[in-house]
């Protein structure tokens, strides 16, 4: 997962380690931009919000974030 607030990134990497029998979780605030990939098969992504989905509060490209957040 990579996380950004529009100046600095972080790469995450969520998963079960195998020495450790540990399944890890994050929570993400809003207005950060976050991008989802390489899922191994199997991979279950369950995403938890407090307020309904509204398609129109979601920024979808990177351009259109850095001017949301003043850095564009």
């Amino acid at each position: 997962m990579i996380l950004s607030d529009g100046v600095s990134t972080r790469h995450v990497e969520l998963g079960q380690r195998p020495e450790e029998d540990f399944i890890f979780g994050l929570w993400v605030k809003s207005g950060a931009w976050r991008e989802l990939s390489n899922f191994e098969a199997g991979t279950v992504l369950l995403i938890l919000s407090d307020t309904l989905y509204e398609d129109a509060e979601y920024v979808r490209n990177w351009p259109d974030f850095l001017e949301r957040v003043g850095r564009g």
